[in-house]
């Protein structure tokens, strides 16, 4: 009984220093300018590789958040529609680390886009087929 006791609490030390601390990452992604949260960016966790570890995206208010990540050094990359890409070297090895990332604008001016449309010029019906002529066509048919 005596050797069972000890084997379990020597198990249980054992289990307890090979354990992976894990650490909480948080923060928040706002504007440079107006300091405002940004919503729905996307934020990818990598390695020091460039592996994917971990991705989540910020809500409504800009926070994200990712649990039980292995306390190591990460590189958070940050990317949103209208903003620049943004890549940070972070340091996990505290319970909880919490980031401020502010992204800039990026504006881009696109080309003038020209937009055409077409007429149904005939459309099917259950016992008959429809055809519609514009005025410009009538007048300069024979």
């Amino acid at each position: 009984m005596k050797k069972l006791f000890l084997f379990i609490v020597f198990a249980n030390i054992v289990i307890f220093c090979f354990a992976q601390k894990k650490s909480e990452i948080m923060g928040r992604v706002v504007d440079s300018i107006d300091k405002k949260g940004i919503p729905y960016v996307t934020v990818k966790l990598l390695d020091s590789v460039g592996h994917l570890q971990n991705g989540t995206m910020t809500d409504t208010t800009g926070f994200f958040k990712m649990a039980k990540m292995p306390r190591n050094t990460y590189i958070i990359e940050v990317s949103c529609l209208g903003y620049k890409t943004k890549k940070l070297s972070i340091n996990a090895n505290e319970s909880q680390v919490y980031y401020k990332i502010n992204l800039v604008t990026d504006a881009k001016m696109l080309e003038t886009a020209v937009v055409t449309g077409e007429r149904i010029t005939m459309r099917e019906e259950i016992d008959k087929m429809v055809y519609k002529i514009d005025d410009f066509t009538l007048r300069n048919s024979t």
